[in-house]
């Protein structure tokens, strides 16, 4: 007596509707995979392909000078360009074309982030220790020109993702803070740091303390500008050196959005 095991296509499945997709689908079976995470400067749960676009997603997310995030907002046809908004314009687009040649034509942003000063910068993200081809890269200074005839600016983000560092760690700390902490830091708490502190530095430990509040929520503190952290510095804990923020966030300003020359 034997048992035979049988295996079955998988059928494909449907992103939820709270997933922002863009003109590249990921995250679903026959597409490319991708890590969600919220970002609420965006009209939903963002995917995006790889670990280092979703930290940078997460630094836009805190970033005081970006109002949106659009993760792969759309697909520039380099040798037209014709800029496809969603997936369907894209197939149909491609299907007008004598040869599809997607891999020399079609050029996909990782994001588009809109300014609070009105301007709008694509934002390539790369790891700098794996190399592209020269092709790519004339392929992206192809869509660079045709971008910027379109009034956007363009970025090339270049980081070395290292999961232990405390940018990225401090980066995915916050980001579920601000998606899961609720509690509302009353006058009465900041006005208790503010009169112990005053413009000397402290330590996130000593703060919540004056704010009577657990150590796991202190980085709360720094998220809402209560005070300010170097970020970067070290991996936010009873020790890391704050100051009084007053509210803004200016501690958050790591992306370098200048852009290019208009």
């Amino acid at each position: 007596m034997f048992t035979q095991s049988t295996s079955y296509k998988q059928k494909p499945r449907k992103m939820p509707d709270s997933v922002v997709q863009g003109s590249r689908i990921l995250g679903q079976t026959g597409g490319r995979p991708a890590q969600m995470y919220r970002n609420d400067k965006s009209s939903g749960i963002c995917p995006s392909e790889s670990p280092l676009e979703k930290f940078i997603g997460q630094l836009a997310a805190l970033d005081p000078r970006v109002r949106t995030v659009a993760p792969q907002p759309f697909t520039v046809d380099v040798a037209t360009g014709y800029i496809a908004y969603s997936h369907d314009e894209l197939k149909l687009h491609r299907s007008t074309r004598e040869r599809s040649e997607a891999r020399l034509r079609d050029y996909t942003p990782d994001f588009c982030f809109d300014l609070i000063d009105g301007r709008r910068i694509i934002v390539e993200v790369k790891d700098p220790r794996y190399l592209c081809t020269q092709a790519y890269w004339d392929k992206v200074e192809r869509a660079r020109r045709l971008l910027r005839s379109n009034g956007y600016a363009f970025q090339v983000v270049s980081f070395e993702y290292a999961p232990s560092s405390p940018l990225i760690h401090n980066a995915d700390l916050l980001s579920a803070l601000s998606v899961n902490y609720k509690k509302i830091i009353s006058l009465a708490q900041i006005d208790a740091i503010e009169e112990a502190i005053g413009d000397t530095e402290s330590t996130l430990g000593h703060v919540a303390q004056l704010a009577e509040i657990s150590l796991r929520e202190a980085p709360a503190l720094v998220l809402h500008g209560v005070v300010s952290a170097d970020i970067a510095r070290g991996h936010l804990g009873a020790y890391t050196p704050v100051r009084l923020a007053y509210g803004e966030l200016d501690h958050f300003s790591i992306l370098d959005l200048e852009g290019e020359a208009k």
